[in-house]
């Protein structure tokens, strides 16, 4: 598979195999209107309403590529995040501060590595 196509792997199959560039619009404008819905109204039902707009579609193109797994495969991978998912979720709640240093910590490096980036590129 070519590094394009590895990349943007749910684009090439969206566009290949299934409905074409009108599909590919609708998709991104999905997401941008919900985008839009999300950070501009104050209802919480308008919000999530336009999380859905994003939501959605995403799930459809992650359907499209998880398709071509084996079930056991998907299941196991299903699991083992909802494992951690909870691990992490009790620990946030045993420990709360630690949790508040490391994502002041996280917001601090994805910051530095979107100027990094900007200056970069």
């Amino acid at each position: 598979m070519p590094s394009t196509q590895a990349a943007y792997g749910w684009l090439f199959v969206l566009v290949k195999y299934r409905c074409g560039k009108q599909c590919l619009r609708g998709y991104f404008a999905s997401c941008f209107l919900g985008i839009y819905l999300f950070n501009k109204s104050k209802s919480p039902s308008v919000n999530f309403i336009g999380c859905n707009f994003v939501v959605i579609p995403f799930g459809f193109v992650i359907n499209l590529v998880v398709g071509r797994y084996d079930a056991s495969l998907v299941l196991e991978a299903v699991r083992i995040t909802g494992l951690v998912t909870a691990v992490m979720m009790v620990m946030g709640s045993l420990f709360p501060a630690f949790f508040k240093r490391i994502g002041a910590l996280t917001a601090a490096a994805t910051k530095t590595a979107g100027e990094t980036r900007r200056l970069c590129f």
